[in-house]
């Protein structure tokens, strides 16, 4: 696999990332195929890429010159919709144990608080990082629960 990848986005459209794999950069972007005229594009090094790609689709770039970054609205979303994904996941496997007279790793209840609260601080968070943790934080301890 080749270490670079060419970004690219049309006007008003999403970014996009495209991964060579069987031709080098150099011969993607000579053969004009894929990005015809009027995109903007750049050849980058993959490791120019942000580290994490759990905010993968939130990933934007302002064009040539310009470093991919994770915009800050985009991850608040992608992450208050895993944590609710998750919280709805794990409060309807506890239910259906509490409606059994078992008794699940968290009570619902208790799902919904951590959600309430997780919930709160992201929308307060004002980094990406911030973000990335308090997700991260309520994943690995309820992800596990289902």
């Amino acid at each position: 696999m080749t270490d670079c990848i060419i970004l690219k986005r049309t006007v008003d459209g999403p970014l996009s990332v495209f991964h060579p794999l069987e031709l080098t950069c150099d011969q993607i972007i000579a053969r004009g195929d894929i990005l015809p005229n009027g995109v903007d594009y750049e050849k980058v090094l993959v490791s120019s890429l942000p580290s994490e790609s759990d905010f993968r689709d939130a990933w934007d770039w302002s064009g040539p010159g310009n470093p991919v970054f994770e915009d800050l609205e985009k991850a608040r979303t992608i992450a208050l919709d895993r944590i609710k994904f998750i919280a709805l996941r794990v409060a309807a496997r506890a239910e259906e144990l509490e409606s059994l007279f078992e008794s699940p790793t968290y009570s619902s209840a208790s799902i919904r608080n951590a959600y309430v609260s997780c919930k709160q601080d992201l929308n307060s968070a004002s980094t990406v990082e911030e973000l990335r943790q308090c997700m991260n934080t309520f994943t690995t301890t309820y992800e596990v629960a289902n």
